[in-house]
C-alpha cells in the first residue's frame, strides 16, 4: 500500500460529496461543471436517483436531450420516490418537447402535475 492508495480509491462517503459538489454548481448555474461532478460521482459508484435526475437536467441545460434520456433510462432499475418519479417526469417531458414530441411531452407533464398533486 503506498502512501496515495486513499487518494486513488474512490469511497462513497468521496463520491456523495462530489454529487454535493455537483448539486452546488448547478444551482449556481454552472451546468457544465455540474455535469462533470455527477457523473464522476456516478461512476465512483453513487447510483442514487438525486444524482441521476441532476446529471439528465444538466444534459437537458447543455443542450443534449438524447444524453438526458439516457441518464434518465438508468432510474427504471431504482425504487423511487413519489417525488422523484414526479421528476423523472418532468425531466421526460422536456426531453420530447425538444425533440418535437409535443403530445407525449404534455402526457408526462400531466403525469408529472398529478403525481405532484398527489404529495400535498
Amino acid at each position: 500500500m503506498n502512501q496515495f492508495s486513499a487518494i486513488t480509491q474512490p469511497t462513497a462517503k468521496s463520491a456523495r460529496i462530489v454529487s454535493g459538489l455537483a448539486t452546488l454548481y448547478y444551482r449556481h448555474n454552472d451546468p457544465a461543471r455540474a455535469l462533470a461532478l455527477g457523473l464522476m460521482a456516478m461512476r465512483c459508484g453513487y447510483d442514487k436517483p438525486r444524482t441521476a435526475l441532476l446529471v439528465a437536467s444538466c444534459f437537458l441545460k447543455t443542450g443534449d436531450p438524447e444524453q438526458a434520456e439516457a441518464a434518465l433510462s438508468r432510474l427504471k432499475s431504482q425504487p423511487l420516490t413519489q417525488s422523484e418519479e414526479a421528476a423523472s417526469a418532468f425531466l421526460m417531458a422536456k426531453v420530447h418537447f425538444r425533440r418535437g414530441d409535443h403530445e407525449t411531452a404534455q402526457n408526462l407533464l400531466a403525469e408529472a402535475a398529478r403525481l405532484t398533486e398527489a404529495l400535498l
